[in-house]
């Protein structure tokens, strides 16, 4: 587990590597006709999305998480566009992280518990043969 979190440390990481990375892919994709751009954060990567929803917001419409991990009330309180967070089994309750994205953006934004589920569900943890 040390070494998972020593990639995603180096790796992962929105200050040291993915903010950079996505600047990167998104100057790319400007250069199409008319790019319209999300940014949906699964796990981990529901960091890296609340973080380019603060930080990078100009170029996004909406952001999404999905079973995200290490959301917190500091990460949230800088986003600024529509949002919305999807949670299961096992994920910390981010009521509160909803309640503030409500105040700042209205109906906007959006927050689902699914209790019968487990964490990583709509990813690497998913039963793909049961529709």
């Amino acid at each position: 587990m040390a070494e998972l979190y020593q990639f995603i440390d180096t790796k992962g990481n929105w200050d040291k590597t993915v903010r950079a990375d996505t600047e990167k892919v998104l100057a790319h994709y400007k250069t199409l006709k008319d790019p319209t751009f999300a940014i949906l954060g699964l796990c981990w990567g529901g960091m890296v999305a609340a973080a380019a929803a603060g930080q990078l917001a100009a170029e996004f419409k909406v952001a999404a998480m999905v079973h995200p991990s290490g959301i917190t009330l500091d990460l949230v309180k800088n986003i600024s566009l529509p949002t919305y967070i999807i949670t299961c089994a096992g994920d910390p309750d981010l009521n509160d992280c909803f309640i503030v994205l409500q105040q700042k953006l209205g109906t906007h934004c959006g927050y689902k518990r699914f209790n019968d589920v487990h964490h990583g569900f709509a990813a690497a943890r998913g039963n793909y043969s049961d529709p």
